[in-house]
């Protein structure tokens, strides 16, 4: 089983590929790509575990709108950490479609682009294979302030306006 970083900390991952449909029942946490749910969906309204999607970043979300609450898990594979579009994925599926679920970036995913990604909503990170999961984690913190409008906190120029009124 591979390890991931999830909320902070290094955890085990707990989700299966699934090549096989015939396997599905075998597992109690599976992932797949979006393509491979959208051809099978009848075939996994059975399915009682918790179920990962796995989407690029050129995706249209339109197609995971009537499934999110079906969902535990969305990962957006990064083929290229200078691709911003997963950012807006990210962005979206947590400010405009209320998604709580786990949100974990894979691909080319290492130390210095954890913070960003974590600003943007997601809450995992499968990182590349040259990367290890404890230098990674160091990514996640440094920087203490932020005056970016985030997902993850209020920016600093509402906090000063905040502290201003009172």
């Amino acid at each position: 089983m591979t390890k991931q970083i999830l909320n902070e900390v290094i955890v085990e991952n707990p989700f299966q590929e699934v090549a096989d449909l015939n396997t599905l029942s075998s597992y109690s946490h599976v992932i797949i790509p979006i393509e491979l749910y959208l051809e099978h969906s009848s075939a996994f309204e059975q399915f009682q575990g918790e179920l990962g999607i796995r989407i690029g970043t050129d995706q249209d979300l339109a197609l995971l709108v009537p499934i999110l609450s079906k969902i535990s898990l969305i990962e957006v594979r990064y083929d290229s950490f200078t691709d911003g579009r997963g950012h807006s994925l990210a962005r979206l599926l947590r400010e405009a479609y209320h998604y709580k679920g786990i949100l974990r970036a894979s691909g080319d995913v290492f130390k210095d682009t954890l913070y960003y990604l974590k600003r943007c909503g997601f809450n995992a990170f499968l990182v590349k294979e040259s990367e290890t999961l404890d230098h990674a984690l160091q990514g996640l913190n440094v920087f203490t302030e932020s005056y970016q409008a985030a997902v993850d906190q209020i920016p600093l120029f509402r906090r000063r306006v905040e502290l201003l009124r009172i």
